[in-house]
């Protein structure tokens, strides 16, 4: 049967391999474990140029492709750091700006809105734990996307943020408590 794209749909809600329609597709994924390989293995094939002149160089083993495509990516790197990191910068920056605008774009304790000074924070405690098992930076903004922007963190300010490490609550918020408790 010709893969067109009811067909693929068809293999995957069977819970079989969107390419081959034959193995159970791995977990959370379109592919089978056999099929994935293929695809994998054509991938070093293409990224490394010495592999397209098989009758003058012998094949190179799959590890030894991502050893040498490893090294030109970090010679590149290398070349030009200042490219790199710029882009870097500006790709973490944006994404954290879209995770701040999905999370309101504000404190939800003062309602700071500058994005300079707004971070991601915990709403029961446990962040330190949580980023060891996570990873911090782009890791934990993966995460977050990964996890569908779960309703455990929150936007605070750095002052807030601080003030609700150090002493268990904010003064924004131990002030609308006293407030409440006055009327």
């Amino acid at each position: 049967m010709p893969l067109t794209p009811e067909n693929y749909r068809r293999r995957l809600a069977n819970g079989v391999c969107g390419n081959c329609g034959c193995r159970p597709r791995r977990e959370n994924k379109v592919t089978c474990e056999v099929c994935y390989g293929v695809v994998k293995d054509r991938y070093w094939k293409r990224r490394n140029p010495n592999c397209r002149k098989r009758s003058e160089i012998k094949r190179r083993s799959l590890e030894e492709e991502k050893i040498a495509h490893n090294k030109a990516s970090e010679k590149h790197r290398l070349a030009n750091r200042e490219k790199v990191n710029k882009a870097s910068v500006r790709c973490h920056r944006e994404r954290r700006e879209e995770i701040i605008s999905i999370y309101g774009g504000k404190c939800v304790c003062c309602g700071e809105s500058h994005f300079e000074f707004l971070q991601l924070d915990h709403v029961d405690g446990g962040g330190a734990k949580h980023r060891r098992e996570v990873g911090q930076g782009y890791k934990f903004l993966n995460w977050l996307q990964k996890m569908n922007y779960p309703d455990s963190i929150q936007i605070l300010c750095a002052n807030c943020n601080a003030a609700k490490g150090f002493y268990g609550m904010c003064p924004h918020k131990r002030e609308r408590i006293e407030n409440a408790e006055c009327i």
